[in-house]
């Protein structure tokens, strides 16, 4: 999996090459003046040999075919055109469209990861994992990974309204209940000898999330991507 660093140069690299993002020449003061890079003679060459392995790590991670023709077409988000072809990249988007293409990759991301994390707790066969693939994406609203369309009411972890929050925080809970560890076997007897409410759903979400965190820190070594409620507008 793509760590944020990866990913961050790899989306830089891209936006460059569609000419969307301005990459300096040289390190820019607060003052606007450019300050002339250190000389490390020693340095040199380690960090040319680490950049030329990143750039190849990012081929092998990324392989993509896109074609960077250097011009951007007319952009189309949730099925209406929300900038033309030739339109300067200094006039602002829509803020209601920035909200929603920042929630979709933060919730596209929380898919993965959970998915990721799941894969890293045993070793299963193929028939197994495409069931478990299925018991994964129950946790989702819909059941599915990476929606095209955006949520039209308050659903899912990241519900602003506890209530909207209960069935897919039992599905989260019965995920957790099944990995290793004195978390899993808590949360299994939570859900078990308790009557699913909001209460009972409220004690499942403040063991499980933090339990999430911690685990995938320890496998992943950054943070992770948490549900987010949806902004309205």
């Amino acid at each position: 999996m793509p760590s944020p660093f990866q990913w961050r140069q790899y989306i830089l690299k891209l936006g460059s090459s569609l000419r969307v993002t301005f990459q300096p020449s040289a390190q820019t003061s607060e003052t606007g003046q450019t300050a002339a890079s250190p000389s490390h003679p020693k340095s040199q060459k380690p960090l040319k040999q680490a950049r030329r392995n990143n750039q190849s790590t990012e081929a092998d991670i990324f392989d993509l075919p896109l074609q960077l023709t250097g011009s951007m077409g007319d952009v189309y988000w949730q099925g209406q055109m929300i900038r033309k072809a030739g339109t300067p990249w200094s006039v602002p988007l829509d803020m209601r469209v920035c909200h929603q293409v920042q929630w979709d990759l933060m919730d596209n991301n929380w898919q993965l990861e959970l998915l990721t994390l799941d894969r890293s707790q045993s070793a299963m066969t193929s028939f197994e994992t495409s069931n478990r693939d299925v018991t994964v994406a129950d946790v989702f609203p819909d059941g599915q990974f990476l929606q095209c369309t955006l949520p039209w009411e308050d659903q899912g972890l990241g519900a602003w309204i506890g209530k909207n929050r209960v069935r897919q925080v039992e599905t989260f809970g019965k995920l957790l209940s099944t990995w290793p560890g004195d978390y899993g076997r808590s949360i299994g007897q939570i859900i078990k000898n308790s009557p699913l409410t909001k209460a009972t759903a409220e004690v499942i979400e403040n063991l499980a999330f933090p339990s999430y965190c911690q685990t995938f820190f320890k496998y992943f070594s950054w943070a992770p991507t948490i549900p987010h409620p949806f902004l309205f507008m």
